[in-house]
């Protein structure tokens, strides 16, 4: 089903569950007032989700090529018209849809293998997960919407893949 179209279930739902929604939706807002609607009263929803700004332990992401290949896939992202800012918003939403009982909790994603176990387990597995989709999302929004070429942009994530590789740089998302 299409969750930007016309919600046309019958019955209500007692739980809604989303994850990653981020990027999905041109109006993100309008998801959480239809599923407010789409709620028996006493329902809830669960969201799951990353704020796509990379953060890091003592400043070591500050001027990388990582943090600024995800400054231009947040700004090409919503010159696309599907913002990836959108978990720090989620609350507000919420309330503005009619949710009355919100509760926000906020975990650090480590992005590589430089946490602590059973954290580095975490940051490794996201490092190969982060890995395996920067290229495809950058050659996508990069060739796009900012005109790169593709060398351009194979070239770029290299630097970025390099970086991550780096046991110095503590870097992590919220999720």
């Amino acid at each position: 089903d299409d969750l930007e179209g016309e919600w046309n279930w019958t019955k209500r739902f007692d739980f809604i569950v989303a994850r990653f929604l981020s990027g999905c939706f041109e109006s993100p807002q309008d998801i959480f007032c239809e599923a407010y609607k789409h709620l028996e009263p006493g329902g809830s929803i669960e969201v799951h989700d990353i704020d796509f700004v990379p953060r890091s332990m003592r400043g070591t992401v500050d001027g990388t090529h990582l943090q600024s290949c995800m400054q231009l896939i947040l700004q090409a992202a919503e010159l696309n018209g599907r913002p990836l800012i959108c978990a720090q918003n989620y609350e507000g939403w919420m309330k503005g849809a009619g949710f009355i009982q919100t509760k926000k909790k906020v975990f650090p994603w480590p992005l590589n293998g430089w946490a602590k176990p059973p954290h580095k387990r975490i940051g490794l597995l996201n490092k190969d997960n982060f890995s395996q989709w920067l290229e495809g999302l950058c050659m996508a929004l990069f060739t796009r919407v900012l005109h790169w070429t593709e060398e351009e942009v194979r070239m770029y994530c290299a630097k970025v893949q390099k970086e991550l590789s780096d046991p110095k740089m503590l870097v992590y998302f919220e999720v």
